[in-house]
């Protein structure tokens, strides 16, 4: 009814395969039985390997490049769809970030500071259900706080990271015990509630930042990895 009050000649989705909040296969079906297009734009680099498989074929599909042209057939059976490639528009924001800027201010902090630092940069709960634990398991493993003398060990969780109706408190009761051995981590620290916590976890600009002035970026499956090959 929506879709026909709205006169829409035409829907684009960007979630087909991913989210289960939105079950977008509904739309293309929908735009299949009013007789109008059905667009699907690949939002992410791992969205045709590693999430789910299609069960309903768009009229168009937007891919990055050629690697997504081949997994569509070869994970996903269709050879249906008229598939386009279009780039990696999710990454468009990084050509317009001044770099020259913040590395000429990292020179300078780093005049005051000669520690390695090292930056874990956090995946989607359906990656890594509780990272905080996984990560804490992990240092303990590696001594880290042996290594801390030498090094600065900075944790960036990630945006999808469960906080919805927590307190900053709340959150920074599970962070806890990863900063009781000196882990940093600057977006529970600089927050005074909630909103300001999800605010700054999607500051595109300071997350780069965080990406930048690392020495060494770790990380499971996630975006950071691919942008931080952009620039070093």
């Amino acid at each position: 009814d929506l879709v026909k009050e709205k006169k829409l000649n035409k829907i684009m989705i960007t979630a087909l395969v991913q989210d289960s909040r939105m079950p977008q296969t509904d739309l293309v079906k929908i735009a299949k039985v009013i007789g109008i297009p059905s667009i699907y734009l690949v939002r992410s680099w791992d969205n045709l390997t590693n999430k789910a498989v299609m069960n309903i074929f768009p009229d168009q599909i937007y891919v990055w490049n050629n690697f997504q042209k081949e997994e569509i057939k070869k994970f996903h059976k269709n050879e249906i769809s008229k598939v386009f490639v279009v780039g990696a528009h999710l990454y468009e924001y990084i050509k317009h970030f001044n770099v020259e800027k913040f590395k000429n201010s990292f020179q300078e902090e780093g005049k005051n500071s000669s520690k390695i630092k090292i930056v874990y940069m956090g995946s989607s709960p359906q990656i890594v259900k509780n990272e905080a634990v996984f990560l804490l398991k992990l240092l303990k493993k590696i001594q880290i706080e042996d290594k801390l003398k030498i090094c600065k060990f900075i944790y960036r969780p990630h945006p999808l990271s469960n906080t919805k109706n927590k307190s900053v408190k709340e959150i920074n009761d599970e962070l806890q015990e990863l900063i009781n051995i000196g882990v940093e981590i600057p977006l529970a620290k600089n927050s005074q509630d909630t909103n300001e916590y999800i605010k700054n976890v999607f500051n595109k600009e300071d997350y780069l930042k965080t990406i930048l002035e690392s020495d060494i970026l770790l990380g499971i499956n996630t975006s950071a990895m691919i942008e931080a090959s952009y620039f070093k």
